[in-house]
């Protein structure tokens, strides 16, 4: 395997940055319709589940990508997926501004919005893990965990902001296209700077490495338990998106709370998830096996999700505080999962391959809840759909306490 990494500070600082920058600004993308659908269903332009499908199919879909977008990052140079990223978000984005009252359409673009994404993650995992400068990468892996959250924050101001929800896409695009041309001259002016060297990993297949064990990648997921890492992110993608619902839920649950004031309303909650990482980054210090972590976090979310369904019996501002506190929990767990976790599984050379696949789950959770989510709050209601998310909060914890010694043992392999 070849590594690839940077010894200069300055050059790994200014990959970073724009790293940072592009990698936040395609997550802020990704929730266009999600942040507008308050306005979207007020309108009558569509129902809940209208809005829903159509997210959901782009999670679909991206789901789907990420499986190849993890092995790609690992073979291939990850620059190049940052920019197939950044030029698809940016043409997408423009073609659904000139035909978002097809839905059929608009459904099939977004999707394929999603496909271009293939590398997003996986590629921003493997840059800032194993490329960027040693001094650079614990920090940074806390700031790429809070893009994500950032950038629906920043979805959800910009549909606050706009005067129309089809203006999004016009800013999504012109940012994409912006940030592109920037990364492709950053990442050409460092490209000297990178150094090349190969090294030798428990999964080489290499003739002349058969003085090192070779475990195949099937069984090095058995040996760590990384179905209990699949299970947790689905599950807990399932429940963050409780978050895009919140000005919906709250403006339907509570006559006095308008629309834009309950997208307001909803910036605690969204706040709340971008801090997550950082939260998780200084509980990473006491819980050292995240398995274990993530069944503290869980475990504290339980009684949170009890509270929300007292949703319409008492005062707003209760409903907005648990939310917040699940989602807070939540975020920090996906720190926990997805990037601590991938982490442990670079020393094997499949840590941007395990990222794809954890991230994969991630977003077919986000598919759920896009798709389910809003379908059991049109057909059943509201404490359906809050009934729907403690439930899986409780199966997340247990799955978390049971899959937590088989992670410590895993921790403690070796290569040799």
């Amino acid at each position: 395997m070849v590594n690839r990494y940077f010894k200069d500070k300055r050059a790994s600082l200014l990959v970073l940055s724009m790293l940072m920058t592009s990698y936040g600004f395609l997550c802020m993308t990704k929730y266009c319709f999600s942040a507008a659908m308050v306005f979207i269903v007020d309108e009558g332009y569509m129902t809940k589940f209208e809005t829903g499908m159509i997210a959901a199919a782009f999670w679909a879909m991206y789901a789907a990508t990420q499986l190849f977008g993890g092995v790609f990052a690992d073979k291939f140079k990850p620059e190049n997926l940052i920019t197939v990223a950044l030029l698809g978000s940016g043409v997408i984005n423009l073609a659904i501004f000139f035909c978002y009252d097809n839905y059929t359409l608009t459904i099939i673009l977004w999707s394929l919005n999603a496909a271009l994404q293939i590398g997003g993650w996986p590629a921003s995992f493997k840059i800032v893990s194993s490329m960027v400068h040693e001094s650079q990468r614990s920090k940074g892996t806390v700031v790429l965990s809070m893009m994500s959250p950032a950038g629906v924050f920043a979805s959800y101001v910009v549909a606050a902001c706009v005067g129309r929800w089809q203006q999004n896409f016009v800013i999504s695009s012109v940012g994409s296209f912006l940030l592109m041309i920037v990364w492709v001259i950053s990442t050409r002016r460092t490209a000297r700077q990178v150094v090349e060297e190969t090294v030798v990993t428990a999964v080489s297949t290499s003739e002349s490495d058969s003085n090192v064990p070779k475990i195949k990648f099937f069984r090095l997921a058995i040996t760590s338990g990384l179905v209990f890492l699949i299970l947790l992110s689905f599950f807990r993608a399932f429940i963050t998106q409780i978050q895009t619902l919140i000005p919906t839920m709250i403006n339907e649950s509570y006559e006095s709370v308008a629309p834009s004031f309950a997208t307001v309303l909803s910036f605690v909650v969204l706040i709340c998830n971008a801090i997550g990482p950082m939260f998780a980054s200084k509980l990473a210090n006491v819980l050292k096996n995240e398995m274990f972590a993530n069944a503290v976090l869980f475990s504290v979310m339980i009684p949170m999700a009890c509270v929300t369904l007292l949703l319409g019996r008492v005062n707003y501002w209760f409903i907005i505080g648990a939310t917040a506190c699940i989602v807070l929990c939540a975020s920090a767990t996906s720190y926990f999962a997805m990037t601590l976790a991938s982490m442990v599984y670079i020393k094997w050379g499949v840590g941007a391959t395990v990222a794809g696949i954890v991230n994969s789950a991630a977003a077919f959770g986000i598919v759920g809840a896009n798709s389910l989510l809003t379908l059991i709050a049109d057909k059943f209601g509201w404490h359906t759909t809050l009934i729907t998310i403690t439930v899986l909060v409780i199966l997340s914890a247990f799955l978390s306490f049971v899959g937590t010694p088989i992670w410590k043992k895993f921790k403690n392999l070796e290569l040799h």
